[in-house]
């Protein structure tokens, strides 16, 4: 949360911010707080991810998760022909 309070955070801080929330974004869908997870085509805005947890607090996502079902987990597994390089990665560090 650094980054957020910096008046002036350097370019990588900014770059680094971009990717973190690309990577947070798998287990804010996990616990139900995105809908769609989709296929990596296109970054995410990482101001979607700063706005759940804005609204919803750390202790929020920890206290009321909206698991999805077994079907949306499959679902979102799904492989597409157009993958974005830049953006599979940050989905794999989610999950390492």
């Amino acid at each position: 949360m650094g980054f957020l309070t910096a008046s002036n955070p350097s370019g990588r801080d900014q770059i680094q911010f971009l990717w973190r929330g690309e990577a947070a974004w798998m287990p804010l869908w996990s616990l139900g707080f995105v809908s769609d997870l989709g296929l990596p085509l296109e970054q995410i805005s990482p101001g979607d991810a700063v706005d759940i947890l804005e609204e919803h607090g750390v202790q929020g996502l920890a206290v009321n998760p909206h698991l999805p079902s077994m079907e949306e987990v499959s679902a979102s597994g799904k492989d597409g022909p157009s993958l974005h390089v830049d953006v599979t990665p940050d989905r794999q560090h989610a999950l390492n």
